[in-house]
């Protein structure tokens, strides 16, 4: 992810990983967001690779970049309309969702706002 074009991932994230949105069709955001911060703060890959979302709730971790992933694509499937920003700054991983924040945390090193 250093050196690509972020697009075609993203683009993937969000169009091919029907596991993680079958895992979550039955709870209401809140739940998903508590379920993903229980899981291990741990990337299934070293250095600044990113795991898919479906990858990531199969092994039940990952990096906060690689969560907050998870639950764009999962309010994707709910709201194919609704208004996403990814801001990664380091450590500190946000998603928002119209008026919402989802906080996690990753220890990759990346900086980047990313409009879903």
């Amino acid at each position: 992810m250093d050196y690509c074009d972020w697009a075609p991932f993203v683009k993937a994230v969000l169009e091919r990983n029907p596991v993680s949105v079958a895992m979550f069709r039955d709870m209401e955001l809140p739940e998903v967001y508590s379920r993903l911060l229980e899981w291990p703060d741990e990337s299934i890959y070293e250095g600044n690779r990113l795991a898919l979302p479906d990858e990531v709730v199969n092994f039940g971790l990952g990096d906060g970049i690689e969560k907050a992933l998870v639950l764009a694509n999962v309010i994707r499937s709910k709201d194919r309309e609704c208004k996403i920003a990814l801001v990664i700054d380091n450590q500190k991983v946000e998603l928002q969702v119209e008026k919402e924040r989802y906080l996690f945390t990753s220890a990759k090193q990346f900086s980047r706002k990313l409009s879903l």
